[in-house]
């Protein structure tokens, strides 16, 4: 029956199929794929153009997409490209290795383990003679996992980014210890004037200010004279490279200080002892004065 339709595509003079291309953004919408494939039956290759082995599928995925156009019980045939793009199709159907391919039917998709000729690939979806190797009909189908949205994808790209950044964070403190406290020291500061800065009653802020830079000024200075200075220059140095080299384990560092720089003072404020309870005590002395 396989021989037959390529003799018959063939004395029609019938121009290869193109395989159909899909993408994060038209898998869904083109196969329909979790709501029960209601556009027909989809067999889609995943693939890198860089995999030998997914090269020498090329041409057998191509005649294969050729039968099936001129199929009387037609499927579609589509490849995706999983070399860094695609990654949500690759992660929602849990894609190992290259290639993969699969068969969507009917809300369920079955994993094509026979051989990679078009015969043997036909004959899984529709099985035609005797002597061909098993159909997906004999196959424990999967359900077909949800879509991922964009939205969704963002925001699993987004805690992923941050889970690494807090490892990279928790490493680097753990093997350099002095970095990672100027680091958290340096964002403290940062977060004490700030918070300072952004308390609309806080009378004590420029001198906390003057403090703050005085103190950083006397430090340099005494650090510049010391016989201490070639060695802390290479320390700083050491600390620009690691920032430059761990950008984001420096910022989960820099802004756990600022965290708790504003933390401190909100405290300091609830507490009455910080600068933000300086001015309503004054203006509780000018009504007692009037």
């Amino acid at each position: 029956m396989f021989s037959r339709l390529i003799l018959f595509a063939t004395l029609l003079g019938a121009a290869a199929a193109e395989v159909i291309v899909l993408t994060d953004k038209t898998f869904e919408t083109s196969t329909q794929a979790s709501t029960g494939a209601t556009t027909g039956d989809w067999f889609v290759k995943f693939y890198a153009p860089w995999c030998g082995h997914c090269q020498a599928l090329k041409g057998p995925w191509e005649e294969l997409a050729t039968e099936a156009e001129g199929s009387e019980d037609r499927f579609n045939v589509a490849e995706v490209n999983v070399s860094g793009q695609n990654q949500r199709l690759m992660k929602r159907f849990g894609i190992e290795s290259l290639p993969t391919i699969r068969f969507f039917s009917k809300g369920k998709m079955y994993d094509y383990p026979g051989a990679r000729d078009a015969k043997s690939m036909y004959a899984f979806v529709r099985p035609t003679e005797p002597d061909v190797p098993r159909s997906y009909l004999e196959a424990e189908g999967e359900d077909v996992p949800p879509h991922i949205s964009a939205l969704e994808w963002n925001i699993e790209l987004a805690k992923a980014h941050v889970a690494a950044a807090v490892n990279e964070a928790r490493h680097l403190a753990e093997t350099k210890q002095e970095v990672a406290a100027v680091l958290a020291f340096f964002g403290l500061g940062v977060g004490l004037v700030a918070s300072c800065a952004l308390c609309g009653s806080c009378s004590g802020f420029y001198a906390f200010l003057v403090v703050f830079v005085v103190t950083g000024a006397v430090a340099a200075g005494a650090v510049y004279t010391s016989p201490a200075h070639p060695h802390v220059v290479t320390a700083l140095e050491e600390i620009s490279r690691i920032v430059d080299f761990k950008k984001n384990a420096a910022a989960v560092l820099f802004i756990a200080g600022i965290v708790s720089g504003v933390f401190v003072n909100l405290v300091f404020d609830f507490c009455g002892c910080g600068c933000g309870s300086a001015a309503p005590k004054s203006k509780s002395k000018k009504s007692k004065m009037a």
